[in-house]
């Protein structure tokens, strides 16, 4: 299923946009849920076999949402619309989101904080690459994960449970989070462990808090 061009999906409760045997792609400004990303009050479903895939080149486009559901049970996840001044989006915006991918996943959402669940039925393993990218945006994971490629994250603050990665482990917060408000998460911040054949954890204004940390 292709949607593409000036096309808005909104309703007063739930979106659903279904594609039983294939994928979904969203294309340039087409616009999912919310009509702009301060609304924060629609609830988005997005399931698919194979990939749930987006690009925005040109015009405002996104999925905007207070509850965002995607799942392909036979593909990847890529929905990785930031702000583009370029283009002239705002891109993505959820408050929580529920992920539920055979791939990889790519995920940006900017303006507010995200609470994440990722493959809890699969026990939090990701079998790709994970990439999260907040703009004034912190994540926190609700589970604990496992990703058999890269997991890089780049936010405003991210926290979460635990991370095991196969490859790289990335965890940025120090491009965003210089403008945190009073009830916003900061920093790094994880109860577990955090493991990958090599750990990078970066902040500017924030603390790090962490159980252990090991490269392999």
């Amino acid at each position: 299923m292709q949607l593409r061009d000036d096309v808005l999906v909104t309703a007063d409760e739930t979106v659903s946009i279904r594609a039983e045997a294939g994928g979904i792609a969203l294309e340039d400004s087409v616009t999912v849920g919310d009509e702009t990303t301060d609304e924060n009050s629609a609830h988005v479903v997005l399931a698919a076999r194979d990939d749930i895939e987006q690009s925005v080149t040109q015009g405002d486009g996104g999925v905007r949402a207070a509850a965002l559901e995607a799942s392909s049970s036979q593909g990847s996840i890529a929905l990785g619309a930031g702000r583009d001044e370029a283009a002239g989006s705002d891109g993505n915006a959820f408050s929580t989101a529920v992920l539920d991918s055979a791939g990889d996943i790519v995920l940006a959402s900017s303006g507010r904080d995200t609470l994440l669940e990722v493959n809890a039925e699969n026990q939090g393993m990701v079998n790709g690459d994970l990439k999260l990218y907040g703009e004034d945006n912190g994540f926190k994971f609700e589970n604990e994960l496992t990703v058999r490629g890269d997991a890089l994250i780049d936010a405003a603050a991210v926290h979460g449970v635990g991370i095991e990665a196969e490859k790289a482990l990335e965890i940025v917060a120090a491009h965003h989070d210089d403008s945190r408000g009073p009830d916003s998460i900061t920093g790094i911040d994880f109860t577990g462990d955090l493991e990958g054949s090599h750990v990078t954890l970066i902040t500017d204004n924030g603390d790090i808090h962490t159980g252990a940390v090991s490269s392999t």
